[in-house]
């Protein structure tokens, strides 16, 4: 893929490339950290690659039909949602338009790609509404989502996209050091169900308890963590960088283990969105990940 001069990091650009021209780019992306004008312009470019009709070369070439239109934002199946107030929200009512234009087949290119930018402006019940779309997405669409970090949005999200970190720049210190614990947290228990130590399984998920907005982050994390098992034991490529998912894998967990653990942890952030008691969260989480 042709990145022109768009100021990414290295990693991110051969894992894209890879997806793209080995044409296995994921339904459904989403670009984090950078600026929201860097994450904004890769995302034009994505779906420009996407639809370019070069036979050689890389992608986007620039002077194909498709390209011509894709950098004049007039190409008919680039469809780009973005809030448009102060506040960058996304309501809930667009999201529902898109799902009823996610149904239409392309005007003119292989398939429809719907760049939603700043996702993180999709309150829960707009979310939860692109969830049921991205779960089961018609054939002939692609879902490029865009925002500052990954943990702005609801752990099912997460799990349902592929992630691809653009290179620091777009987190403020808050937000990076939040992304920082949750990411040693998720690492510490999952170690602790490698181990197959119950009480070290319940120690490592201490952080979480009264912490309601981590817990929910953290299960999206493990999640994503679990899906990449998945993945190793298909002998697939990981969707993250995240080490622990080839350990957990190596840790002789079945298939049907993994994919059991996964769909406890999915269990468990739709319960987590209800409100349900904390207390009992946490206990249903160590037990969801004991072996």
């Amino acid at each position: 893929m042709d990145f022109g001069k768009l100021e990414i990091n290295e990693n991110a650009k051969g894992k894209l490339s890879a997806a793209l021209a080995g044409g296995q780019f994921s339904h459904a992306v989403l670009l984090t950290g950078k600026s929201d004008d860097i994450r904004k312009k890769t995302a034009r470019r994505i779906a420009a690659a996407l639809l370019c009709t070069a036979q050689t070369g890389q992608k986007p070439c620039g002077v194909c039909p498709a390209c011509v239109k894709s950098k004049a934002n007039t190409h008919p199946d680039i469809i780009e949602i973005e809030g448009s107030d102060k506040s960058k929200s996304i309501k809930i009512d667009t999201v529902r338009e898109l799902r009823g234009q996610a149904f239409i087949i392309p005007n003119e290119g292989d398939c429809k790609v719907f760049l939603i930018l700043e996702a993180s402006g999709m309150g829960e019940e707009a979310q939860n509404a692109l969830l049921k779309l991205i779960e089961e997405p018609p054939r002939f669409t692609r879902f490029v989502l865009a925002c500052a970090s990954k943990e702005l949005l609801l752990p099912t999200i997460q799990s349902r996209v592929t992630t691809y970190f653009l290179g620091e720049g777009g987190r403020d210190k808050t937000t990076a050091k939040t992304a920082e614990k949750l990411s040693a947290t998720a690492t510490e228990i999952i170690a602790a169900m490698a181990g197959g130590s119950e009480y070290d399984l319940i120690v490592s998920t201490a952080p979480l308890e009264k912490d309601r907005a981590l817990f929910k982050k953290c299960v999206g994390e493990l999640m994503g963590i679990l899906r990449d098992a998945l993945r190793h034991e298909d002998g697939g490529e990981p969707l993250s960088e995240n080490p622990a998912a080839a350990s957990l894998a190596a840790n002789a967990l079945s298939k049907k283990e993994l994919l059991g653990h996964y769909e406890s942890l999915r269990l468990l952030a739709e319960d987590a969105e209800k409100n349900a008691n904390e207390n009992l969260l946490l206990a249903r989480l160590a037990a969801a990940l004991s072996k």
